[in-house]
């Protein structure tokens, strides 16, 4: 393990901070959920809904991707998002 953590330049302390604690709650309970209630998570209306919600937000974390694997980072998304609603606002209002 500490072989591994090595070659991954992580320190064990990494996973010990309060951040990574609430990530692991998190994930233990959204399995165990997943596990007692099936239809809860795997329903055509669930999966429909997720598909929906996703054409609205892919085409900018596709482009955030893109830029963040060449290793140029982009701090103005969200204002690049916000000024892009204002002038579909006023393309519709109009």
């Amino acid at each position: 393990m500490k072989n591994l953590l090595k070659q991954l330049h992580l320190s064990p302390k990494t996973f010990i901070r309060w951040e990574m604690i609430l990530f692991y709650v998190l994930i233990v309970l959204n399995v165990s959920l997943m596990c007692v209630l099936p239809d809860l998570y795997f329903s055509p209306g669930t999966i429909s809904s997720i598909l929906k919600s996703i054409t609205d937000l892919a085409p900018m974390v596709l482009g955030m991707v893109l830029v963040l694997i060449i290793g140029e980072i982009d701090v103005s998304v969200a204002s690049v998002m916000l000024l892009c609603s204002v002038v579909m606002g006023l393309i519709t209002m109009s």
